[in-house]
């Protein structure tokens, strides 16, 4: 759908039906980080930990994305992204897999769930780029600028700021 003076719709990248898929995938995606999110404050606050460590949080999320992400650029330029993309998923379901497991073992401590927050927040640094890579190649040039906003995570974490801003 084209319209005067080059405007597309805000919509128009989802009328490809590969791309309309992901973009599914990744709203559930996020509401399930959501939800993530708010059981690791959860489970801080259930095994004792101190107000500190919660607040840590924060800082142990961003760090990576900090860090990372210019060079996960690069290494996503460089190597195969669906590789790239089906490692990182591998590496977020060990780790959920281990947090699972010394939950039930009952050896999960503070510590532990900072250190599993930062290494997911690590694969998060280093998929966000192939991934935006992919989706660039994955639309034609007309539906690119309608599909850059979706992806974009940034909405979920302004709304997770929020919501830690709430609980407080």
């Amino acid at each position: 759908m084209k319209y005067p003076s080059g405007k597309t719709s805000t919509w128009l990248a989802l009328q490809n039906p590969v791309y309309s898929k992901l973009w599914f995938a990744m709203v559930i995606s996020g509401s399930w980080m959501a939800a993530q999110n708010t059981a690791i404050y959860w489970a801080l606050n259930a095994l004792g930990a101190t107000t500190v460590l919660i607040s840590l949080m924060a800082t142990v999320s961003a760090l990576p994305g900090a860090l990372f992400t210019l060079p996960a650029g690069a290494i996503a330029d460089m190597v195969n992204r669906k590789k790239i993309l089906l490692y990182i998923q591998l590496w977020h379901a060990a780790i959920a897999i281990g947090l699972a497991i010394l939950w039930a073992a009952h050896l999960l401590n503070p510590y532990l769930i900072l250190t599993g927050a930062f290494l997911f927040s690590l694969g998060f640094a280093f998929s966000a780029p192939a991934s935006s890579a992919a989706i660039a190649e994955m639309v034609s040039a007309e539906e690119l600028a309608s599909a850059s906003p979706f992806p974009d995570s940034s909405w979920m974490s302004r709304a997770s700021s929020v919501r830690s801003l709430e609980g407080s």
